[in-house]
């Protein structure tokens, strides 16, 4: 849908800023109804539609009441109420839980997501927290140097998967390591000799030609730790077995 041509009042678009953005001389009534109202929706239609936005974000009761008297998180639903009280198609939320604290921004990680299901309309959200982006997501897109895309799949392919070496060292913790690859024929591996570990086989699609480096990333839960003790260990004395260590691999170029 290219919306371009149309004036923003007229875009069925609604944002929730970071700062809330609440008109303090308004009750969380009147914050709500003042879409509808730019709309033109008739006033008879108006109680209900604003009724039933505010059950949606668990504020019934609070129609009232004047933002400096709510917490950061009752705001941040009078937010959410008064952008989904006209029923947009795609709802854009800039950082919106930036402001609360951390026991809070996990309690309204929880409604979003519900919400979301609830109203089953697309959210765009917008974060610097990587863990709240892994969270609340179905689709991630990474962006690097502005507009430019670094990477857009799904939660758990771009921790487990990240397309360039930027999406690795910057979603979630992983070890990034490099060495020579040699690509082993019939199967989707490569296999890298890393200094200090040896051979290393990693799962991935295998690359258009071989390269003479190549960089993987260990995430830190993707790595298995196993003890086995040699055969000679016993007879020679030895106190610790030795280990091997097996890890789940991804190529970032």
């Amino acid at each position: 849908m290219d919306l371009a041509d149309r004036p923003p009042e007229a875009r069925p678009v609604r944002t929730v800023f970071q700062s809330y953005a609440l008109f303090p001389h308004m009750t969380v009534e009147g914050n709500v109804a003042f879409p509808l109202k730019m709309a033109k929706t008739p006033a008879a239609a108006i109680t209900g539609k604003v009724a039933e936005a505010l059950e949606d974000v668990r504020l019934t009761g609070f129609g009232k009441r004047y933002p400096h008297e709510l917490s950061g998180g009752q705001k941040q639903r009078v937010a959410i109420a008064r952008a989904l009280v006209t029923h947009p198609t795609v709802l854009l939320l800039d950082e919106p839980l930036a402001a609360l604290d951390a026991k809070l921004r996990e309690e309204m990680q929880i409604e979003l997501i519900n919400l979301q299901k609830e109203v089953g309309i697309t959210f765009v959200y917008v974060t610097h927290d990587q863990t709240e982006a892994l969270a609340l997501s179905h689709r991630i897109a990474v962006m690097n140097r502005g507009p430019r895309r670094a990477d857009r799949t799904t939660p758990s392919r771009i921790y487990s998967f990240p397309a360039t070496r930027f999406v690795a060292d910057f979603i979630g913790t992983c070890n990034l390591l490099a060495g020579p690859v040699v690509v082993e024929r019939g199967r989707h591996r490569h296999a890298s000799t890393i200094a200090g570990l040896g051979p290393v086989r990693v799962a991935a699609a295998p690359p258009s030609a071989p390269a003479r480096h190549g960089r993987h990333c260990a995430a830190a839960g993707k790595i298995r730790i196993a003890g086995a003790a040699a055969p000679a260990a016993a007879d020679a004395g030895q106190p610790f077995p030795r280990h091997r260590c097996r890890t789940s691999l991804s190529r970032a170029t």
